[in-house]
């Protein structure tokens, strides 16, 4: 979807995984978040990924970009986004889960 809304699609995963369509992979989480404009999370539901994205990591993401976290609610520092919205350094976020749903 993202590549016909004209978008450059790239990704690093946590299991390494074959490309698709045009995507190209980049071989570390920290590139990834300095050089995207949208970061879109779907990573499974591990050890090594539980808070895996916090404080360190919205600041190395691009001031002005946004965040989607449509993957597990444990993934995400959810007091470290709010401080990345409310600082503005992200433009946005759209959250599908959280640590404990409502």
């Amino acid at each position: 979807l993202a590549e016909s809304m004209g978008m450059k699609v790239v990704y690093w995963d946590v299991i390494p995984k074959l490309p698709m369509g045009n995507a190209t992979q980049i071989s570390t989480l920290n590139e990834l978040l300095a050089h995207s404009d949208f970061v879109s999370l779907h990573v499974p539901n591990l050890a090594s990924t539980k808070n895996m994205i916090g404080k360190e990591q919205f600041a190395q993401m691009k001031r002005g970009s946004c965040f989607l976290n449509a993957s597990r609610g444990h993934v995400v520092v959810i007091p470290d986004l709010a401080a990345a919205l409310k600082s503005e350094h992200l433009r946005g976020a759209y959250v599908d889960v959280f640590p404990t749903e409502p």
